[in-house]
């Protein structure tokens, strides 16, 4: 009896397969009319394996069902969208309010953090400004490169 549950298992495996739920593929072209790539970190290979981040930005609401993100997060205004597609992994992102004090743009707190984070997709709906910023992200890569992108107009690519 032990065995037969043993061999269903095995063959289960065989015609289903052991994989978890697949994320739809994002096209990751630099852009397709309405979504546009703004910022990618360098790829950081360990063991043959690429480890990068790729920044995306959406005119539009995206279709949820096809991007699937695994974090969905909601500035303090919105209607633009931006979905940070993690390839491998990476050692930190963050979401930073920002505001200018005569002419340097200073942080004032930090508004979500995620360490370590591996295999994922954040997608933030916010604004692009056309004065200054009010959001910034910075993304730390395994070889503790730091990137910077302010949420402002200029990245619409008019």
């Amino acid at each position: 009896m032990k065995y037969k549950g043993i061999f269903l298992l095995i063959v289960s495996i065989m015609f289903f397969g052991c994989s978890g739920k697949d994320k739809p593929e994002i096209d990751r072209t630099s852009s397709d009319g309405d979504k546009k790539i703004i910022m990618q970190t360098e790829d950081v290979l360990v063991n043959g394996k690429s480890n990068k981040a790729v920044v995306y930005r959406y005119e539009n609401k995206p279709d949820l069902t096809k991007l699937n993100p695994d974090i969905s997060l909601k500035g303090p205004v919105n209607g633009e969208f931006v979905l940070i597609d993690i390839i491998g992994k990476i050692k930190s992102i963050e979401r930073i309010s920002v505001y200018w004090d005569g002419n340097v743009l200073k942080e004032k707190s930090i508004i979500n953090k995620y360490t370590n984070i591996k295999n994922k997709r954040i997608l933030v709906d916010t604004y692009f400004t056309e004065g200054p910023p009010n959001e910034k992200i910075r993304i730390i890569d395994l070889n503790n490169k730091k990137y910077e992108l302010l949420f402002e107009d200029s990245l619409k690519g008019d």
